[in-house]
């Protein structure tokens, strides 16, 4: 039987709604060029599209086996780029991708896919692992690895195209391996709705006040 959320296009926006609100409330910074669209679209009850994801990208999950994002049409998801080897810049998007997630009903609760990007070291058991220690439910959660996720993620997800470290972004204090956590809404019709970057002290609600 599918969930109720999958069934109803209302629970369907409304889903990704709140998950853009409680996104905002986690701590989460959105940036400032969406703020006025946002606010403006709130009133139809959902958050602006500002891309669409027309291909499905395939990849091997943390179980070994074969994922495709057209398995998540009708859902709503959150993903970002991750490494298990240096993990250390996704690791509060996945904290405020879990809290997002658990922060809604069973039933609309999204999937949280997090794309490794270095799959040419990792492998399904490195991603189990990873997930086993993170507490990460499989049931919500997918860890997935491919040799085409380095182009997919900015080709496709629109974020920041993983590099290794030069020497300049070392100095910085950056790791051998140089990507981008921003996390990314994506609604049940694989449209991309919003990408949130983590702000340290948390203090920033006004466009959770004009949304709510």
């Amino acid at each position: 039987m599918s969930d109720p959320a999958q069934r109803d296009p209302k629970a369907l926006r409304k889903t990704a709604l709140l998950l853009l609100v409680i996104i905002l409330a986690s701590g989460i910074l959105i940036p400032l060029a969406y703020r006025k669209t946002l606010i403006a679209q709130s009133e139809t009850g959902r958050p602006p599209m500002i891309g669409k994801l027309r291909d499905q990208f395939a990849a091997q999950n943390q179980a070994g086996n074969k994922v495709t994002t057209g398995d998540l049409a009708g859902k709503a998801w959150l993903a970002t780029s991750f490494s298990t080897a240096h993990p250390e810049p996704a690791l509060p998007s996945i904290e405020a991708m879990r809290r997002a997630a658990e922060a809604l009903p069973r039933d609309q609760q999204p999937i949280c896919v997090l794309i490794s990007v270095n799959p040419e070291d990792e492998s399904a058991e490195d991603l189990a692992k990873f997930a086993k220690t993170h507490q990460l439910d499989p049931a919500r959660w997918w860890l997935i690895r491919d040799e085409a996720a380095p182009k997919f993620i900015p080709g496709r997800l629109k974020l920041t195209a993983p590099h290794t470290a030069s020497e300049d972004e070392k100095k910085q204090g950056f790791g051998p391996l140089v990507y981008d956590p921003r996390i990314v809404l994506i609604d049940p019709k694989m449209q991309l709705r919003g990408y949130f970057d983590l702000q340290g002290n948390a203090h920033n609600y006004f466009d959770f006040l004009a949304l709510r």
